[in-house]
């Protein structure tokens, strides 16, 4: 069972990083709003994945830089449904008040991210900042 999840993981990083290459190289061909969207949203998810794989960012960091690379790791991640929202308004746009709204959401929880003093370790109890 083991074996086969390590497989699931190795297959997975490969589609992700993949399919942020492709829209990489997608926006480079064409330069459109939409490819550039694309590109920007793929190539972050497909940077999580790189990212969060244990030998690049560990399940449990000690220190300045790999607390710091976690966190990194997770602003990523929370960048990455606001930059969904970005190329779907290509194809149809989005009230300025929802733009502001998800702009605004997203960049307090990045800031947060950043703020918090501690993430709780599995098991550990979860501090009111945290929630």
């Amino acid at each position: 069972m083991k074996l086969a999840v390590e497989i699931l993981r190795y297959v997975s990083l490969v589609a992700y990083v993949a399919l942020a290459l492709a829209t990489i190289n997608q926006w480079r061909r064409q330069r459109d709003r939409a490819a550039a969207w694309a590109a920007l949203c793929f190539g972050t998810l497909g940077l999580v994945v790189v990212l969060g794989q244990r030998q690049i960012v560990p399940e449990h960091p000690s220190g300045f830089a790999e607390n710091f690379l976690q966190r990194l790791d997770i602003a990523f991640l929370l960048l990455f449904p606001y930059l969904l929202h970005r190329f779907t308004t290509v194809f149809r746009s989005a009230t300025s008040r929802l733009e502001s709204a998800l702009g605004l959401m997203t960049v307090a929880m990045i800031v947060w991210t950043f703020a918090l003093p501690h993430f709780p370790e599995p098991g550990e109890p979860r501090s009111a900042w945290f929630i």
